[in-house]
C-alpha cells in the first residue's frame, strides 16, 4: 500500500525557490549597480559644476594646499570642452596671488584623466597676477599651491604630452624681486602654441610695461635719475619666442618715447645671449644730458640746446637672466649720433657744436674693466678741432651692480686743426 505525500511536504517544496530564479535577482541587482555608478560616472561633471559640488571639491583642494582657491563658475564634461571663470587663488597669509576672469579649453575629461591633453584652441581672459619673489627665489605663487604636508620621498618628474594654442588677452601681472621695485605688465595679449611632437615652444607676446617706483630702481643701481630722464616709465613691449623648454630664440622689441630697440637673442639655461647685433635708438634729451653730464662732475659746464638722437649697436651683450647682476654683464658695441649736436656753456666756452660723434665701448665684465673710445669734431668760438678719448674704466659698476661714475682713469687727448 502505498501512501500519498503529506500537505506539509507539498508546501516545502513550494516554498523552495528554484536555483534558476535566484541567478535571475543577483543578475538584475548586479547590472542595476552598474547602471547607477555608470550614470554617476556620467554626472560627475555636472555635479562638480554645481555650486554644492564646486564646494565639495574646493574643500578638498583647500585641505590640501597651504593657500585658499575660490571658483565664481565651473563647467565640466566629459566630451567637450571647459570653462571656468572668477578664479582666485590666496597666498598662505590671505593674500590674493591670482585672479582670473575667464578660461575656457576644448580639452575634454575624457582625454585630460588619460593624459592626452590636447588643449585645442584654449583662451585665458582677464589674468590679473601680482607676483613676488624672495632673496632665494621662491614665489609666492609657488607657496600658496604648496601642498601641506611635504612629501617625504623623492619626486619623480612625470612627462605629460601638452599641444595646443592658447590665446592670451588683457593680462596684467605685476612681478615684485627681492630688494628691488615692482615691474608691471599691462594689457598683455598673445598666443602660445605648444607642439610636443616637435618638442617646440612658440610664444607671441605684446603688452606694455611700466616701472613701479622708477626713481627707487635709480637709486639702488646709483643712476641718480638717470633712468627715468632717459627712458621714462613706461614701454610698449613685443616678444616673440620659439625653442625647446631649456633653449629659446627670442625676438624683443621695445618702444617708448625716448626709445626704441629691436633684440634678437638665445636664452638657454638661464643665460641671455645675442644672436645678431641689437640696433637700439636713443633720444638724448636736455634732461637726460643734464643729468648724465652732472653725474660724472660735480657741475656741468655745458648745456644741450635741443634733443639728438644716438644709434646704439650692440654686437654682444651676455648676462644670466635667473642670477641678474648689472656688473656681470659682458658688452661689446658702438653708437653714432645722427646729427651735429648743439651745445653752450659758460662764457669762455660759448657755443660749442659736435659733429660725427662716435663712441665705442668693451668689457668682459662691467665690475671689472671697461675700455671706451670717443671721437668726433668740435667746433668752438669757429675754431675745429678734433675730439680723441680713450679711457679705462675700473669698476664702473661694482660688485653689488651699482654704477659708480666717479671711479674712472681716463688718458685723454685733444688735438686742435
Amino acid at each position: 500500500m502505498i501512501n500519498p505525500p503529506s500537505s506539509a511536504n507539498n508546501d516545502s517544496a513550494k516554498a523552495a525557490p528554484t536555483p534558476s530564479r535566484g541567478r535571475k535577482w543577483l543578475t538584475y541587482g548586479l547590472l542595476g549597480l552598474l547602471v547607477a555608478l555608470g550614470l554617476l560616472t556620467a554626472l560627475i561633471p555636472s555635479i562638480l559644476s554645481t555650486a554644492f559640488g564646486r564646494g565639495v571639491a574646493l574643500g578638498v583642494i583647500n585641505d590640501t594646499v597651504r593657500g585658499s582657491v575660490a571658483i565664481d563658475a565651473l563647467s565640466l564634461s566629459w566630451l567637450s570642452g571647459q570653462s571656468i571663470r572668477g578664479v582666485e587663488i590666496m597666498d598662505p597669509t590671505g593674500k590674493r596671488v591670482v585672479r582670473l576672469e575667464e578660461l575656457s579649453t576644448e580639452l575634454t575629461l575624457l582625454k585630460a584623466i588619460q593624459r592626452k591633453l590636447s588643449l585645442g584652441r584654449t583662451t585665458i581672459h582677464g589674468l590679473i597676477a601680482e607676483l613676488t619673489v624672495d632673496a632665494s627665489g621662491a614665489n609666492n605663487l609657488t607657496q600658496a599651491l604648496e601642498p601641506n604636508t611635504p612629501s617625504t620621498s623623492e619626486a619623480t618628474p612625470i612627462l605629460i604630452p601638452l599641444t595646443g594654442n592658447i590665446k592670451l588677452s588683457d593680462a596684467h601681472i605685476t612681478v615684485t624681486p627681492s630688494n628691488a621695485e615692482p615691474v608691471v605688465f599691462e594689457g598683455l595679449a598673445g598666443t602660445v602654441r605648444v607642439e610636443p611632437t616637435e618638442r617646440t615652444l612658440d610664444v607671441a607676446l605684446e603688452g606694455r610695461s611700466r616701472q613701479g617706483d622708477i626713481d627707487g630702481v635709480d637709486g639702488m643701481l646709483g643712476l641718480k635719475g638717470l633712468l627715468r630722464a632717459g627712458v621714462g616709465n613706461r614701454a610698449n613691449l613685443k616678444i616673440q619666442a620659439s625653442g625647446t623648454a631649456q633653449t629659446q630664440n627670442v625676438t624683443v622689441a621695445a618702444d617708448s618715447p625716448n626709445i626704441q630697440a629691436g633684440i634678437i637673442a638665445e636664452v638657454n639655461q638661464g643665460r641671455f645671449a645675442l644672436t645678431q647685433p641689437a640696433l637700439v635708438r636713443l633720444v638724448v634729451t636736455p634732461d637726460f644730458f643734464q643729468k648724465l653730464a652732472t653725474s660724472a662732475e660735480n657741475e656741468a659746464a655745458l648745456h644741450l640746446v635741443e634733443a639728438f638722437p644716438l644709434n646704439l649697436k650692440a654686437e654682444r651683450l651676455d648676462l644670466s637672466i635667473s642670477d641678474f647682476n648689472l656688473g656681470d654683464i659682458a658688452l661689446r658695441g658702438g653708437v653714432e649720433a645722427e646729427k651735429p649736436i648743439a651745445l653752450t656753456g659758460a662764457r669762455e666756452l660759448g657755443d660749442v657744436t659736435i659733429r660725427g660723434l662716435n663712441a665705442t665701448v668693451n668689457s668682459e665684465r662691467l665690475s671689472e674693466r671697461a675700455d671706451i673710445t670717443l671721437g668726433g669734431e668740435a667746433i668752438a668760438q669757429s675754431k675745429p678741432g678734433q675730439i680723441e678719448v680713450q679711457a679705462k674704466l675700473d669698476q664702473l659698476i661694482d660688485r653689488q651692480g651699482t654704477l659708480q661714475l666717479d671711479k674712472f682713469g681716463s688718458d685723454r687727448r685733444h688735438a686742435e686743426r
